[in-house]
């Protein structure tokens, strides 16, 4: 940062704070800041549009993802190399579980789910091995 850019103790504690106990919320982390409570809406919105503040938020996000110790991108490669590993010596119950980890990540197979209650009208479960085949498209369709 150059010297016009230089924030104020209070800036770099907004920073400090929406990159982190705020969780990006703008009015909280002027609170903490320390700026007025009834104007800290305001403050944020402020502050925010302010581009050394833009520019610092920018950096602190940066430096805390090269602190990580690993990304959602690293453990999402690592989970692929691992459903994808077929190898001698390779664990089957391990692909299968990495490829439903990716599978849950990625939002599954949820838009083709269909929930079909299997109980009937007497609560016991419906007897769909006694149904003829019309009659059991005619309930899966229903």
């Amino acid at each position: 940062m150059t010297d016009k850019t230089k924030l104020s103790a209070k800036e770099r504690a907004f920073v400090e704070a929406y990159c982190g106990v705020a969780k990006f919320n703008g009015s909280e982390a002027a609170r903490i800041a320390g700026y007025a409570p009834q104007s800290a809406n305001v403050t944020a919105s402020k502050l925010l549009t302010k581009p050394s503040i833009q520019e610092a938020i920018s950096n602190f996000m940066t430096k805390a993802t090269e602190k990580a110790l690993c990304t959602t991108e690293d453990v999402v490669r690592g989970l692929l190399l691992e459903a994808k590993l077929n190898e001698e010596g390779a664990s089957h119950s391990a692909r299968v579980s990495a490829w439903r980890a990716l599978s849950d990540y990625t939002g599954g197979f949820d838009v083709n789910k269909k929930k079909i209650d299997h109980s009937s009208t007497d609560g016991t479960m419906t007897p769909v091995a006694n149904m003829t085949d019309e009659q059991l498209l005619k309930y899966l369709n229903e």
